[in-house]
């Protein structure tokens, strides 16, 4: 099976580049190489030359049609960044970085103020960030853990935490493919594994195997892979202060200096695909331009 952490098939990978030379080079800050992407895509589709060029090339019609390349010259309400309040917190045992997230129990206002559309901007964010320090470390790959320490079954249920959830991970998957080391889920309330079957089945077979969903000790789990020193203080780590991610982009020191975009100030870059307009500015968040969909 082609993988991003093996050299694969070198002919394959030759045939790949052949079929999308038109797209070549890629424009992209963050990428390692444009054999690396292709890579990744082939791996996410398991060789299958057909299926990797069409997913692919939906992936390239998603980013210009986002403007994600520019994402990370953008400033979004801190109350956003608050409500999914995230940031790097170490490396695991064989040196690949630790996203950490803890997801806020008070998120209705934050629901209610922002458009579906314009939380999933921020998610764009995040990840965009995520490769940002990857390629700083040298590490094609990362680990995650998802804290639901503020969760109940109640907000997981929500129609709008539901439907953001799974548009969230269908693009994680489909967008951001070959990414992911290990995924942590813990301090998961009672009776989530349960209810979180149903967003399981949307993923791949071997994303699947990455997950772990744990429950409040999960400490003995996490710490084969992580060392305990590597981890924040909220989850009873010894590491360092969490580097959180916050609405204002230069408010954050990338881990080290990439030819990127420098950030902008208005509240978003003029090119983004999402405005963060509210009631309080006299505008619905409904009436906010919106991104085109993904091709």
């Amino acid at each position: 099976m082609l993988g991003q952490d093996d050299n694969g098939n070198p002919q394959l990978i030759e045939q790949f580049k052949t079929k999308v030379s038109d797209v070549l080079p890629l424009k992209d800050n963050l990428k390692f190489s444009d054999e690396d992407v292709l890579r990744r895509f082939l791996g996410a589709r398991n060789g299958n030359l057909e299926l990797a060029e069409k997913m692919f090339r939906s992936y390239l019609g998603w980013r210009a049609d986002n403007n994600v390349e520019n994402v990370l010259t953008e400033s979004f309400p801190e109350d956003v960044a608050a409500a999914v309040y995230g940031g790097f917190c170490g490396d695991d045992k064989d040196g690949y970085p630790i996203f950490y997230t803890r997801y806020s129990a008070n998120v209705d206002p934050v629901l209610k103020k922002y458009s579906e559309d314009q939380l999933i901007r921020f998610h764009i964010y995040v990840n965009e960030r995520c490769r940002e320090k990857m390629k700083c470390a040298n590490r094609k790959r990362m680990s995650f853990i998802l804290d639901l320490a503020e969760v109940g079954l109640g907000l997981i249920t929500n129609s709008k935490v539901s439907s953001l959830l799974k548009k969230s991970m269908s693009m994680d998957q489909d967008r951001y493919p070959e990414q992911t080391r290990r995924i942590y889920v813990i301090n998961s309330p009672m009776g989530f594994p349960t209810l979180f079957a149903a967003f399981k089945s949307m993923l791949d077979a071997k994303v699947q195997q990455k997950l772990h969903i744990l429950g409040k000790s999960f400490m003995k789990d996490v710490s084969e892979y992580i060392d305990p020193s590597q981890l924040p203080a909220e989850i009873g780590g010894s590491g360092g202060p969490l580097k959180v991610l916050k609405g204002d982009p230069n408010s954050y020191v990338p881990p080290c200096r990439l030819n990127a975009p420098s950030p902008v100030s208005p509240a978003v870059s003029a090119g983004s695909a999402a405005s963060f307009h509210t009631a309080e500015d006299g505008a619905n968040a409904s009436d906010a331009e919106e991104p085109a969909p993904a091709a």
